[in-house]
């Protein structure tokens, strides 16, 4: 059986019988896709997406969103972590802790460094409110900041841009576009040299 009919095998399983999701397990990180999501390899060729449990990093759009998934592919690219699965979200992502290969916890690593925010919303560990803490106090990282956006905010900022300029673009009139061009074109001759 190939990798494509295994995957789809195992996408159909986990469908129909949704308690078979993943037990812990160990696999290569081969991915790191921003600052608290990672792909690791189970059983060497399946690729599961990892959203990591009780952070949320910075979006790669965000200021120190890069420098958090550099921080975080420094921890595990290319490395053996423990994947500790506790379920999936909304996205089909598997949601875990992941214990790198010296037995730290990578949450808790991106929370000291001060590249990722406690999730509270959906975690509600002390020791993670701490670490974070530890780092606002240390200004280490984002937390070199001012006022960082955390990523919830800036994600629902990015979505109402988005709702704007469609509407903006679907519900404007058609005498109201064309009249837009017909301006733009009244000044170019203006523009440049003789």
């Amino acid at each position: 059986m190939n990798i494509h009919k295994k995957l789809l095998a195992s996408i159909f399983a986990l469908m129909l019988f949704p308690s078979l999701a993943l037990a812990d397990f160990t696999g290569r990180c081969i991915k790191v896709k921003d600052g608290d999501t990672i792909a690791v390899l189970y059983k060497k060729d399946i690729q599961v997406n990892i959203r990591l449990n009780g952070i949320d990093a910075p979006e790669l759009k965000q200021p120190y969103g890069i420098d958090a998934k550099r921080y975080a592919k420094s921890l595990v690219y290319d490395k053996n972590v423990t994947v500790r699965d506790t379920g999936m979200d909304n996205y089909g992502r598997t949601m875990a802790w992941i214990v790198l290969p010296d037995g730290r916890d990578f949450s808790e690593e991106m929370l000291k460094a001060g590249y990722a925010w406690h999730y509270s919303q959906y975690d509600h560990s002390q020791k993670l409110a701490d670490l974070e803490q530890a780092a606002r106090d240390a200004q280490v990282g984002l937390w070199a900041d001012f006022n960082p956006t955390p990523p919830w905010d800036f994600r629902h900022e990015e979505e109402a841009l988005k709702d704007i300029k469609l509407h903006y673009r679907y519900r404007r009139p058609r005498a109201a576009r064309s009249k837009s061009r017909e301006n733009a074109g009244a000044f170019s001759d203006q523009i440049g040299p003789k």
